[in-house]
């Protein structure tokens, strides 16, 4: 070993003049850092709350964009080499987005339908058709509900203090009963996180109502009011996840978290489960959110958290 401490002995029969390994010889050696290092905390005095959200939306992905200005979405410039006869999720979701929001406004969706089968948006010929009134159907089942309890609402001035940390913005369609907020989805964990994180800043700011979010198939989110103070605190510990997520990446795995969350929530009593029975569920869950199955793609397929 070049740094055995016999080589560097006088009366030794080999002899070694490296000096880089001298202190190992010697036992005064410092091992060398690790190479993955977290970055410094950026200086962040002020704080909009859109970049807030988006942060929590997928803070690994906000880390790379933020931190190392790295993208990995690809754009695919070939064309298709035949017609289209189905949408691909993001392009179905952007157009159902549009269609709930109509229906729960009073809007035209005929003239909506217009728009997009003449920008061509909608699958070929009669599956244009057919996709749309579909669609329609299921966001008029969301839009029902959201309908029934939406009424005026107003935009209040977000300024908070948290965590060294001003947080402002605007917190808009505020209800005299609390915010109400939809999506052409079926809701999932990290819709309840976002909504989560409004309904603090409502309460934060005064409000006393409860915040909703309807979604596909009846699901749903609601949360109480909460003291101000208490939701104060909250924000103010994830303003501290914020600014830890812009050092290293912060591994918040929503979908096979919320896989494994369901699977231990007891939904008849209420209770969270950790018997070794439903915990060896809730893996299987996990593991089948990461994994992904057929026509279902996995978390662990998501480029950023690859990395």
């Amino acid at each position: 070993m070049p740094f055995a401490p016999e080589n560097f002995q006088p009366a030794s029969a080999a002899h070694s003049f490296a000096r880089e390994w001298l202190p190992a010889a010697q036992g005064t050696g410092q091992p060398q850092p690790d190479f993955v290092q977290p970055l410094s905390t950026p200086p962040v005095e002020t704080l909009a709350f859109e970049q807030f959200l988006r942060f929590w939306r997928h803070p690994v992905r906000a880390w790379f964009k933020q931190r190392l200005g790295v993208n990995f979405w690809l754009e695919e410039n070939e064309l298709p080499d035949s017609e289209p006869f189905a949408l691909d999720s993001l392009e179905g979701y952007q157009i159902n987005a549009q269609l709930l929001n109509a229906l729960v406004t009073g809007e035209d969706t005929d003239r909506l339908y217009a728009h997009h089968r003449a920008a061509g948006n909608l699958p070929y010929g009669a599956f244009g058709e057919l996709f749309w009134q579909a669609q329609r159907e299921e966001m008029q089942e969301v839009a029902a509900e959201v309908i029934t309890q939406r009424s005026e609402g107003e935009s209040r001035e977000i300024n908070l203090a948290l965590a060294g940390v001003t947080l402002t913005g605007w917190l808009t369609q505020v209800q005299s009963d609390g915010l109400l907020r939809w999506r052409p989805g079926v809701l999932n964990i990290n819709d309840g996180l976002l909504l989560w994180l409004e309904h603090l800043v409502y309460c934060a700011l005064g409000g006393d109502g409860k915040s909703r979010m309807f979604g596909r198939q009846h699901s749903y989110w609601c949360f109480p009011a909460v003291p101000p103070d208490e939701a104060t605190d909250a924000l103010a510990r994830y303003m501290q996840g914020y600014l830890q997520g812009m050092r290293e990446p912060l591994m918040l795995l929503t979908k096979s978290g919320g896989a494994w969350l369901n699977a231990c929530f007891d939904k008849k009593n209420h209770q969270f489960m950790t018997d070794e029975a439903t915990q060896l569920k809730a893996r299987n869950a996990l593991l089948a959110a990461w994994v992904g199955g057929y026509q279902q793609e996995g978390e662990g397929s998501d480029p950023y958290l690859q990395r």
